[in-house]
């Protein structure tokens, strides 16, 4: 342990568990029961905007979209794709030793870790993805 300086007086460290728990959540209670607002959502709030005065703002928003697509930009083009057609699901093909260790990890591991596995092994990183594309997996 260091020495503490003569002018300055050795701090006590506290152990400040028992005084935290009593502001902890409570086991099966929402730190939040009421949720968001409706209408909080940053979605929400483009919505309005881009629907007010009948949707002249949307409207200029879609013509922009065109124009800069028409001049090739590819951001732009993609973006209309993915509107009209939807996002391209990305495949990737396992070989029987990859399938048969998923099998397993399946069997081992909780959801959310099982997720993790998965989405690093195809490349996919992305946080906040996981939870959601974890109740979608097939678990046997």
């Amino acid at each position: 342990m260091a020495k503490q300086p003569k002018d300055k007086p050795a701090q006590k460290q506290h152990n400040n568990s028992e005084a935290l728990k009593a502001h902890q959540f409570k086991p099966g209670k929402s730190g939040n029961p009421n949720g968001r607002p409706k209408g909080a959502s940053l979605t929400a709030k483009l919505r309005k905007a881009l629907n007010a005065n009948d949707g002249k703002l949307a409207d200029l928003v879609v013509r922009r979209l065109i124009v800069e697509a028409g001049k090739g930009k590819f951001n732009h083009v993609k973006e209309i794709f993915d509107r009209i057609d939807g996002s391209v699901v990305q495949r990737f093909k396992m070989d029987d030793a990859l399938q048969e260790m998923l099998k397993t990890a399946e069997r081992v591991l909780e959801r959310d870790q099982y997720a993790k596995l998965v989405f690093a092994l195809a490349g996919n990183s992305e946080e906040g993805s996981d939870a959601a594309a974890a109740e979608s997996l097939p678990l046997h």
